[in-house]
C-alpha cells in the first residue's frame, strides 16, 4: 500500500527510453535532488514526477502497465502533485492515440494523439517527423501575464524550442492549452496543463537556456 508521504526529490520515470541523463542534469542545476526510477513506491513518495519518452505510444503504455505504474501516476495526478510529461511523455497524458492502432493513454487530459499532417495550410508538402527549432506562441486572446503562473513564466512568447515528433494532440480542451506552435500553418499543442499535470511536446532538455528556464520553473512548483 502506498504511503501518503512525500519526500523532497524529483523522480524521473525510467521507461528505458528518452534522454533521461540530460533531464536529470538540467534539474540538478537548480539544486534539486533527482532520482531515476521505475519503482512505484519511490515515484509516489516524490514531490514531483517527470515522465519522459521517445518511441511508440503503445510500447510506452505497455511498459507503464507492466511496471504497475499507471495506478501510481493516476493517484499522483488526482492529488494534484506536479507531473511533467515531455514529448511522448506528454502524449501519454491524453485519453488515446491512433499510433499504429488505437490505444488508451493515461487519460489525465481530454484529447487524442494523431499523426501530424504532411500537408501545409497552403497545400505544400511537409516533412514528418517535425524535427528542429520552432517558436511557441500564446493561445488566442491571451496576454503575456497568462504565462506568469505557469512553467513558461521565465520565457517570452515566440521563443524557440526543439521538437522531434510525428504525432500530436487534437480534440483537446482549449482551457488546457498554455502555448501553441505552428508547423506549415497547422497548430500543435506545445504546452498543456490540467491542474499541476503539465506536458511539453518539445524537448526542454535539448532547448538550451530557454528550455532550462522551463525546467527551472517546474522545479519550483
Amino acid at each position: 500500500m502506498l504511503e501518503n508521504k512525500s519526500y523532497n526529490y524529483i523522480a524521473i520515470v525510467d521507461l528505458g527510453t528518452g534522454n533521461i541523463l540530460s533531464i536529470r542534469n538540467a534539474l540538478e542545476k537548480y539544486n534539486q535532488k533527482v532520482i531515476v526510477t521505475n519503482n512505484k513506491d519511490d515515484l509516489y513518495k516524490a514531490n514531483k514526477i517527470v515522465l519522459p519518452g521517445v518511441g511508440a505510444f503503445k510500447k510506452a503504455m505497455n511498459t507503464l502497465h507492466k511496471l504497475n505504474l499507471v495506478k501510481t501516476l493516476t493517484k499522483f495526478h488526482k492529488e494534484n502533485k506536479p507531473i511533467l510529461g515531455i514529448c511522448l511523455g506528454m502524449q501519454l497524458l491524453f485519453q488515446e492515440s491512433n499510433e499504429f492502432g488505437s490505444f488508451k493513454g493515461l487519460g489525465f487530459l481530454r484529447g487524442k494523439v494523431v499523426l501530424l499532417s504532411n500537408i501545409s495550410k497552403k497545400g505544400l508538402d511537409l516533412k514528418v517527423p517535425h524535427i528542429g527549432w520552432n517558436k511557441i506562441e500564446l493561445p488566442n486572446n491571451k496576454k503575456i501575464a497568462f504565462w506568469n503562473k505557469t512553467i513558461l513564466k521565465h520565457i517570452k512568447p515566440n521563443s524557440y524550442l526543439y521538437y522531434v515528433h510525428s504525432y500530436h494532440a487534437v480534440h483537446y480542451k482549449e482551457d488546457n492549452i498554455i502555448a501553441l506552435s505552428f508547423y506549415g500553418g497547422n497548430s500543435i499543442a506545445a504546452v498543456v496543463r490540467e491542474g499541476n499535470t503539465i506536458g511539453c511536446q518539445f524537448h526542454p532538455e535539448k532547448s538550451g537556456k530557454i528550455g532550462l528556464n522551463i525546467l527551472k520553473a517546474f522545479s519550483s512548483l
